[in-house]
Formats: C-alpha cells, sequence, structure tokens
C-alpha cells in the first residue's frame, strides 16, 4: 500500500460514518448484550494485557501475531471508548487510514499493510 488512496477512502468512510450515524442502533441486541458489566468488565481485563502489570501468555503473544486478531483488539479499545459499536467500527476506520496517511514513503514501504 505505497499509495494513499486507500487510507483516504478509509479516512473518509471513518469520518463521514461518525458523522452521519447519528447514535442510531443498528442492532440493538449487540449493544445490550456487549453492555452487561461481565462483557465489559472481561473485555477490559484482556485488554491490560498490553500493559505491563503481566506477562502476555506465550498463546495470547501467537494469536496477536494475526492481522485479523489484532484488528478485533483495534475494534475492542473503540468500543471501550465508545460504547457504540457502530461507532468503533468507524473509529477503527479512521485510525487505520490515519496511521498509514501520517507514515513517510519509506514506512509504507516497510510496512505495506495497514496492521
Amino acid at each position: 500500500m505505497k499509495s494513499t488512496v486507500l487510507p483516504s477512502i478509509l479516512v473518509s468512510l471513518g469520518v463521514t460514518g461518525l458523522v452521519l450515524h447519528k447514535g442510531i442502533d443498528y442492532n440493538p441486541m449487540i449493544n445490550a448484550y456487549a453492555k452487561t458489566p461481565f462483557v465489559m468488565g472481561v473485555l477490559t481485563l484482556l485488554l491490560t494485557r498490553t500493559s505491563l502489570l503481566t506477562d502476555p501468555p506465550s498463546r495470547l503473544k501467537s494469536i496477536m501475531q494475526s492481522t485479523f486478531m489484532r484488528f478485533v483488539l483495534l475494534l475492542l479499545v473503540s468500543y471501550i471508548s465508545t460504547g457504540d459499536i457502530e461507532n468503533a467500527i468507524f473509529l477503527a476506520m479512521l485510525f487505520l487510514g490515519l496511521i498509514q496517511l501520517i507514515r513517510t514513503k519509506d514506512e509504507r514501504e516497510r510496512h505495506p499493510y495497514v496492521l
């Protein structure tokens, strides 16, 4: 991804989604389940694995080598910060696009993928 076309599209979609979303709950069942204290507590505790509190288990380290799981982690962090699954998706798209856009040309050649 040496060009800036796809990151620009991600940023545009993220901003557009955040502006037009207006708090509409497209899937109230997911949000109702995900906002329970148990789920939010487990998600928050799992996300602390990135802190210096504990040394992550080797299985967790190997799982996080997967691009898909890094994207899931990004969505979880976005969801914890927003409390809304739709906004979390738009924020993740915005973040990924911005990260790729602010990379220099050399950095984009070394890291051709967003994650």
